[in-house]
């Protein structure tokens, strides 16, 4: 009797081991850490080029470099975060311009804080945090400062942008697009008229149906 017990237990304990190990891995992927190596996955079909889902990473290679075709490379969020700090921050100014500039609670905060500044457009550090997990996802910290082209404001924990906002300043193709389970494999070029260069990269779903870069790499 003790034995049928204690096989019981046993099973138990290792039913809740799976299921928690799943909901573990379900959560991890979500939010971008701990994710397997997906590069042995087979390619279920190529996507096409002119498609919602091309347009979702068009828009997301915009934001890797502020001025040039020449794209931060990366292996890892730590990475990307350091190397996209300035353009991400930039990115998020100029498709959202109407939000950062006109809101009257954060400008109110700064004239407070730092009147002396005269500022205009605000971007909350919050708000930078997401928009950098949600592009390159991990939960490594980040760590916020002056940068080349935005200024950080400590007491209010929010950047101000030491200039004006660049947008399109590079052109984006897509010459393929790759789908396994996990991952969509991209090739592309950065072009600005004078200079092109050409990429790959690896984006990974999230289960919200998101995605995050995973690395970008030149060819």
């Amino acid at each position: 009797m003790k034995r049928r017990a204690l096989a019981a237990l046993l099973l138990v304990a290792l039913v809740f081991s799976l299921c928690s190990c799943r909901a573990f891995g379900e959560m991890s992927r979500a939010i971008g850490f701990g994710d397997p190596d997906y590069s042995g996955e087979n390619v279920i079909r190529k996507v096409p080029l002119d498609g919602e889902i091309a347009g979702q990473i068009t828009s997301m290679i915009k934001m890797l470099s502020v001025d040039s075709v020449k794209l931060p490379e990366f292996t890892s969020t730590k990475d990307a975060i350091t190397l996209c700090h300035d353009s991400l921050l930039n990115y998020m100014l100029y498709t959202d311009y109407a939000k950062y500039a006109g809101n009257p609670d954060f400008l109110a905060q700064v004239d407070e804080e730092y009147p002396e500044l005269g500022v205009s457009q605000i971007i909350p550090a919050s708000e930078f945090e997401s928009m950098m997990y949600r592009c390159f996802g991990g939960t490594v910290k980040i760590s916020h400062g002056d940068s080349r082209a935005f200024k950080y404001l400590s007491r209010i924990n929010a950047y101000i942008p030491i200039g004006h906002p660049i947008s399109d300043a590079y052109d984006v193709t897509l010459t393929e697009i790759e789908e396994t389970r996990n991952t969509y494999r991209v090739t592309f070029e950065c072009s600005n008229g004078k200079r092109t260069m050409r990429y790959s990269a690896t984006l990974v779903k999230r289960e919200d149906g998101t995605i995050y870069f995973a690395s970008v790499k030149s060819k």
